[in-house]
């Protein structure tokens, strides 16, 4: 019995062992590995940086579109500009018809090798004030600028893959700063020894209007359908005004509101007195941060519970299988050992008959009408073992019947064997029915009268 106790508890000790090393080992080492993981990602801030150089992308790839945008504009004017063989007036009408063609220009200008600088400004506007003074500002710094580095210039131009550059200004509209950007370039139907310029000015409400607004508008529409969850807001600004404590967007998307930005990008091509700046629509890249970790550290947590759980049901689970099967077993040791005791009746009773040691028929009688018993009390086992469907009921009616039956039969049986001749085979009494051997015996006595 002691032995049999040491075996299933090294059984129990073995199952729950093999769950520790197949699952619960793995799982606690995952679950160390992921909140570790998650307070190094805290500690070295590895989301935020993440999505800065996110950011940054973002930002190189409005410049690249906004700077191929002021190219193409650029190469599409070049293209049909006036010959500098023209006379005055005659270059002039060009100018001024090339004006007319393209609205995102401010004014025209044609440097050729006599130093002359024909510039032409938009008639309309010429009433205000500061187009006035920026037009004559404008054709004396050429005349100068150029005149001193027109050669250089135009070799430069010629090395160049689209002939084109960039110079930029301020300026002023309705009284405000404005952005000036001029586009100067060596003409298409000219020798590369020819020292002549052409160049055009955007105007900067095309600027802080069209130009600008669009390009960003593109690129938060772009970002938003490839990607979901927080917005982005963007916004172009000057970038002397990066130290100021309020800066002033020259153009920005909707929901840039206020906050500083989270990453910024000075233009260094075309526009370069500029600076792009991008950041979340009503958050900060810090607080994602933080929501994320928490997020984290809640589904972790919630994992933890799962896996805890699982290894407690499944623990619950085997423990009762393992009990299940252990019951099983008894009963059928159980029903074997009971099974022995109406055949080992049968047998003494039909030895005693077959030797003819008793001699009185109504002996003979008691005799066979007890075999009838037993070999019907057998039958009837045999029967409620077939008709058994589960353990669970078995269980069941052993707590119900084995207190009442077992003392019966075991008295029964006792008296039936010491009325048995002395000649006759020797049985044991059948032992008193206790602890785990008394589970079982419902069924083999439930039919005996």
């Amino acid at each position: 019995m002691k032995t049999r106790k040491f075996l299933r508890g090294f059984t129990r000790f073995r199952l729950m062992l093999t769950l520790g090393v197949a699952v619960l080992l793995p799982a606690a080492a995952l679950i160390i590995l992921n909140f570790s993981q998650l307070r190094s990602f805290e500690r070295n801030k590895v989301l935020e940086a993440t999505i800065h150089r996110d950011f940054q992308e973002v930002l190189a790839i409005t410049e690249k579109n906004i700077d191929k945008k002021a190219y193409t504009m650029a190469g599409e004017a070049r293209g049909v500009f006036p010959s500098p063989d023209l006379d005055g007036p005659e270059r002039e009408k060009q100018l001024e018809l090339l004006l007319a063609k393209f609205p995102w220009m401010a004014h025209a200008f044609l440097y050729d090798e006599k130093g002359i600088v024909t510039m032409r400004s938009r008639s309309e506007q010429m009433s205000d004030k500061y187009i006035r003074e920026e037009h004559d500002r404008q054709a004396e710094n050429f005349r100068g600028w150029f005149g001193l580095e027109g050669k250089m210039l135009v070799q430069i131009l010629h090395k160049k893959s689209q002939h084109i550059n960039f110079s930029s200004d301020h300026t002023k509209r309705d009284g405000e700063p404005a952005y000036l950007l001029t586009a100067y370039f060596v003409l298409p139907q000219l020798s590369n020894d020819r020292v002549v310029l052409g160049g055009v000015t955007f105007d900067p409400c095309y600027l802080k209007g069209t130009l600008f607004p669009q390009a960003l508008d593109e690129q938060v529409n772009q970002r938003s359908s490839e990607q979901s969850g927080s917005q982005i807001a963007m916004m172009i600004y000057p970038a002397e005004s990066e130290m100021a404590h309020d800066m002033k967007p020259l153009a920005a998307t909707a929901g840039w509101g206020d906050g500083k930005p989270e990453v910024m990008r000075k233009f260094d091509d075309v526009f370069r007195p500029l600076a792009l700046a991008i950041k979340f629509q009503g958050t900060s890249v810090e607080a994602l941060g933080q929501t994320w970790m928490r997020r984290n550290f809640l589904i972790l947590g919630i994992l933890t519970l799962m896996i805890i759980g699982g290894l407690v049901l499944t623990k619950h689970i085997v423990s009762k299988e393992m009990a299940l099967a252990r019951l099983k077993s008894d009963f059928v040791s159980n029903v074997s050992h009971e099974l022995r005791t109406p055949l080992a009746l049968i047998r003494l009773y039909a030895e005693t008959l077959e030797l003819k040691r008793i001699s009185t028929p109504e002996k003979k009688q008691e005799y066979y009408r007890i075999i009838r018993k037993e070999s019907e009390r057998l039958t009837a086992l045999i029967n409620n073992i077939l008709d058994a469907k589960n353990t669970n009921s078995v269980r069941l009616k052993l707590r119900s019947w084995f207190l009442t039956r077992s003392t019966r039969i075991a008295t029964k049986s006792s008296n039936r064997v010491s009325r048995l001749p002395r000649a006759s085979i020797q049985t044991s009494r059948p032992s008193a029915w206790t602890g785990k051997q008394s589970r079982g015996r419902w069924l083999i006595w439930s039919t005996t009268p």
